[in-house]
C-alpha cells in the first residue's frame, strides 16, 4: 500500500512540475506582451516633462552637498582663525583633507590667497571616479602654484562675502595641457574674508563629473545630454563627443541642423522624439540645458531580443531541471527508507538515541532503574576549535569506553545527543550509587583520549544528572526530572546532582551577594555613601574648569567603586536612593564654588518620573542650574525617545547642560548626534577611541571627523581616557577643546587646583 502511494507521489510530482513550468512561461510571455505595450503608449509630452523634472532635481540635489559644505568650511571657526591669524594650519590641512574624502566626486580642496598664489592644497582621485581606494594627499610646498591667470579665480576673488560661485564646465588642465584620461571638472569658489572683512583670498572645490555624466543618463527609456547655450555638448551617449570624445567640435548644430536655432533660442522645446529644456537656479555662464533624446526604437529591439532569449533560457533550464525534478520525487521513498534504518539510533555512534530511551521509558522495559545522564561539558569547545571531524572521532571514542565501561548496574547506553550520553542504571540504594557517580566520574574524566587525525591528546569534563532514585516510577517523567537535574547542575556547576536532592545554587556568588546587599544597607543607615570628584582640563586655557561627580560606598574605611555595589543596588531596589544622595550631595558641594560640575544619569533615572522631581527641585535649592551639566550614558539604549526627548527639554529650560557620555561604546552614530544637536552642550569620547589616538589612524580620523561635525553643531568635546603628556598634547592639535584622565587628575574627596 505504502509502495504504491509513493509511486502515485512519484507521477503527481513530475505531472505538476511539468505543468507548472508552463504556467510559469505562458505568464511571462503574457507580462511582455503587456509591458510591451505599456511601453508604447507611456510615451508622451507629459512623460518627456516628468523625466525632465526628475533629471533636473537629481542635477541640483548631486551639487547640493558641495554647496553646503565649501559654505560650512568657509564658517568654520577653525579655518577663521587660520584666516586670521595664519595658525593651526596643520589642522585646516586635516580638516581639507577629511572634507576631500567625505565628498565622493571632489577631487581637489584649494585655498588660494587673493594674489593667486596656492597657500593649501589637497587632491587626488575621487571616490566616486574609480572603484578602486581613492587617493587624497596634501600637497607639498613645492606642488602649490600661482593661480592668478585662471579664469575662475579673476571671478571667484570677486564674490561677495558668503556667495558661491560656480565655473563653467571645462576639462582638467595642469601646466597649459589637458590631463589624460580626460577628466570633466566644474569648480565651486568661495570668498574668504577675515574679522576686519578685508577680503583675503578664496576657497576653490574641483568637481569630477565622470560619474555624473554616467549616472545622469542612466536612464531606460532616453539619452540624455547636457548641453551649453552655444550648442556644445557636454556629455554625449556616443563616447565620440561632449567633452570625453574624440570629435570636442561636434555639436547641436550637427546632430540637428534644421531645429538647433530654436532649440538654443526657446527655454523649452519639443521635437518628435526629444525635448530640450533649460536648467533652472544653476548659474555658471554656459546656460545649462538637458537633452532628453528618445531612445525606443533601438531599445524595443533590445527588448524583443533580450525576452525571446528569456524564454529560451527558461525552457532549457527547465528541460536541466527535470532529471533533478525526478530525482527528487523520489525523495520521499529515500526518506522513509533512511527514517526506518535511522529512527532509533545516533547515527555517528549507532548507540540508540533519545528517541529509543523515550520509547524505552514507554514501554516501561525496566524496572527499578533511574536514567544518569552524562553531559561533556569541553566537547562543543573541541568542536569549535578544531572542527567537527576531530570531535566526532572523540565522540566514537568515548562511545566504545562507555559502551566497554564495567558496572553490573549499567542495563542500557543511549546517546541523547551530540555532548549528551545517558545510562539506564538500576538503583539499588544511596550508598552504591554514590560510590558509582564517583567512581565514574574520577575514571571518566583522567581517562585521556586520543585520535588518530592528528597527534592531541583530550580530557574530558563532564557534569551529571540523575532522576529521583526515590520514587522509581519507571515512566517518561525520569527523563524530565534528569534533564532539570542536569540544567541545575550546568547552572551552579556541580559535578553531579540528584533531582529532590537539596543544592545550594551558588554559595559563594550567594554569600557575596549579600554581604554587598548589607554593606549597601548599612552605608544608607550610616550616610557612608561619598561623592568623589574628577576634574576636567580646558586644553585651550590650560586650566581645570570642570569635574565630574562620582559615587563610591565607603564600608568601613574601605572605599568601593560603583562595579562592586551599583548592579545589585539595583537587584535590591536601592539604586534610586544613591541616586537621589549624588543629586543632593554633589549640587550642595559645589553651591558656593566657580566650578561647573557634572553627574552621571542613567535610563532608569531619566524614566522614573519621583526622581526626575527630585532632581529638578534639588537644582532649583541649591541655585546650581548654569553649573550643573547632566551626563547621560550613551552605551544603554534610549527606547523612549519621546519621553527622553520631554526630560531633556525641561532639564534645558531650567539652564541645564547636556552631555552624551561613553561616545563610541554602545549604540554610538552621527545620526545619533544629529538628532540631539540642539539639546547637547558636550559630547564625552570614550576611551577606546582616546587611548590609543597618536598612533592609531583610524581613531584619528574618527574623532577628527567627530569634531569637524562637532564644530558645526556647536557641541564641545570633552576626551576621556587622557593618561599620558602625548595624548593631551596631540587632543590640543586637534582642536579637542576638554581632557580628562588620571593624567589630569584621579577622583578624589575634594577638588584639586
Amino acid at each position: 500500500m505504502i509502495k504504491d502511494t509513493l509511486s502515485s507521489y512519484k507521477t503527481k510530482f513530475i505531472a505538476i512540475y511539468v505543468v507548472g513550468v508552463l504556467i510559469v512561461l505562458s505568464l511571462i510571455y503574457i507580462e511582455f506582451k503587456l509591458e510591451d505595450k505599456s511601453d508604447v503608449t507611456s510615451i508622451s509630452k507629459l512623460h518627456f516633462k516628468n523625466k525632465f523634472n526628475e533629471r533636473e532635481e537629481y542635477f541640483h540635489e548631486f551639487f547640493y552637498p558641495y554647496f553646503s559644505s565649501i559654505k560650512a568650511l568657509n564658517n568654520n571657526q577653525v579655518f577663521k582663525e587660520f584666516i586670521n591669524n595664519n595658525t593651526n594650519k596643520k589642522i585646516i590641512e586635516n580638516i581639507f583633507l577629511q572634507t576631500k574624502r567625505s565628498l565622493p566626486c571632489l577631487q581637489q580642496i584649494r585655498y588660494i590667497d587673493k594674489e593667486g598664489k596656492e597657500i593649501i592644497k589637497v587632491d587626488g582621485t575621487p571616490t566616486g571616479l574609480y572603484h578602486e581606494k581613492s587617493i587624497s594627499k596634501i600637497a607639498s610646498q613645492s606642488e602649490l602654484k600661482n593661480k592668478s591667470n585662471r579664469y575662475y579665480f579673476k571671478d571667484f576673488i570677486k564674490l561677495e562675502d558668503t556667495k558661491v560661485g560656480i565655473s563653467k564646465i571645462d576639462l582638467n588642465i595642469e601646466n597649459g595641457k589637458v590631463i589624460t584620461p580626460k577628466q570633466p571638472i566644474i569648480r565651486f569658489g568661495i570668498a574668504v574674508y577675515d574679522k576686519n572683512k578685508k577680503l583675503k583670498g578664496t576657497v576653490v572645490y574641483n568637481i569630477c563629473l565622470i560619474t555624473f555624466f554616467k549616472l545622469i543618463n542612466k536612464t531606460t527609456l532616453y539619452h540624455i545630454h547636457l548641453v551649453s547655450g552655444s550648442g556644445s555638448y557636454m556629455n554625449h551617449h556616443n563616447k565620440n563627443y561632449g567633452l570625453l570624445g574624440e570629435d570636442t567640435n561636434y555639436s547641436l548644430k550637427d546632430e540637428f541642423p534644421n531645429k538647433y536655432k530654436e532649440i538654443l533660442t526657446y527655454n523649452e522645446y519639443f521635437g518628435e522624439k526629444f525635448y530640450v529644456s533649460k536648467i533652472s537656479n544653476f548659474d555658471n555662464g554656459q546656460d545649462l540645458r538637458l537633452l532628453l533624446e528618445l531612445k525606443f526604437d533601438q531599445l524595443s529591439k533590445q527588448k524583443k531580443d533580450t525576452e525571446n532569449n528569456f524564454l529560451i533560457l527558461a525552457l532549457i533550464l527547465s528541460a536541466l531541471v527535470l532529471p533533478l525534478v525526478i530525482y527528487l520525487a523520489k525523495i520521499p521513498d529515500l526518506l522513509n527508507k533512511k527514517a526506518k534504518e535511522s529512527k532509533y539510533n545516533n547515527h555517528l555512534t549507532n548507540l540508540p538515541n533519545r528517541l529509543s530511551l523515550m520509547q524505552d521509558l514507554q514501554d516501561n522495559k525496566y524496572e527499578n532503574s533511574i536514567i544518569i545522564l552524562i553531559s561533556l561539558s569541553n566537547v562543543i569547545k573541541i568542536q569549535n576549535t578544531y572542527g567537527h571531524d576531530i570531535s566526532d572521532e572523540l565522540i566514537l571514542s568515548i562511545s566504545d569506553y562507555l559502551v566497554n565501561y564495567d558496572d553490573k548496574n549499567i542495563e542500557k547506553i543511549y546517546m541523547n545527543n551530540y555532548h549528551v550520553f545517558s545510562f539506564k542504571y538500576k538503583y539499588t540504594n544511596d550508598k552504591t550509587l554514590n560510590k558509582f557517580l564517583k567512581k565514574f566520574q574520577d575514571e571518566f574524566e583522567h581517562k585521556v583520549f586520543k585520535v588518530c587525525i592528528m597527534p592531541i591528546e583530550f580530557s574530558v569534563h563532564t557534569t551529571i544528572g540523575i532522576s529521583d532514585p526515590y520514587n522509581l516510577n519507571n515512566s517518561i517523567d525520569e527523563l524530565q526530572e534528569a534533564e532539570n537535574a542536569l540544567d541545575k547542575a550546568i547552572e551552579t556547576k556541580t559535578s553531579y546532582l540528584i533531582y529532590g536532592t537539596e543544592h545550594k545554587k551558588n554559595i559563594e556568588q550567594n554569600r557575596k551577594n549579600l554581604l554587598a546587599a548589607q554593606e549597601i544597607k548599612i552605608a544608607l543607615d550610616k550616610d557612608s555613601f561619598v561623592i568623589f570628584f574628577q576634574p576636567i582640563y580646558n586644553n585651550k586655557t590650560k586650566k581645570i574648569e570642570k569635574y565630574e561627580c562620582l559615587v563610591r560606598m565607603n564600608h568601613e574605611n574601605e572605599i568601593k567603586t560603583p562595579d562592586k555595589f551599583l548592579q545589585i543596588s539595583k537587584d535590591i531596589n536601592k539604586y534610586e536612593l544613591i541616586s537621589y544622595i549624588v543629586v543632593e550631595k554633589s549640587c550642595r558641594y559645589f553651591s558656593d564654588k566657580d566650578y561647573e560640575f557634572s553627574i552621571n544619569l542613567s535610563i532608569l533615572d531619566i524614566e522614573n518620573i519621583d526622581f526626575q522631581k527630585y532632581l529638578f527641585d534639588t537644582i532649583e535649592k541649591f541655585d546650581v542650574s548654569s553649573k550643573i551639566v547632566l551626563e547621560i550614558v550613551e552605551s544603554e539604549g534610549i527606547e523612549n525617545y519621546d519621553e527622553f526627548f520631554t526630560f531633556i527639554k525641561k532639564a534645558k529650560n531650567i539652564g541645564c547642560k547636556i552631555a552624551i557620555d561613553d561616545f563610541g561604546t554602545g549604540y554610538s552614530n552621527f545620526e545619533y548626534i544629529i538628532r540631539l544637536s540642539e539639546y547637547i552642550d558636550y559630547l564625552k569620547i570614550d576611551g577606546v577611541l582616546i587611548k590609543n589616538i597618536v598612533n592609531d589612524v583610524k581613531n584619528q580620523t574618527l574623532v577628527g571627523s567627530l569634531k569637524f561635525l562637532c564644530n558645526h553643531l556647536n557641541i564641545r568635546i570633552i576626551a576621556e581616557y587622557v593618561e599620558n603628556k602625548e595624548t593631551i598634547e596631540y587632543l590640543t592639535y586637534m582642536g579637542i577643546e576638554y581632557s580628562q584622565g588620571y593624567f589630569i587628575g584621579k577622583p578624589e574627596s575634594e577638588i584639586i587646583s
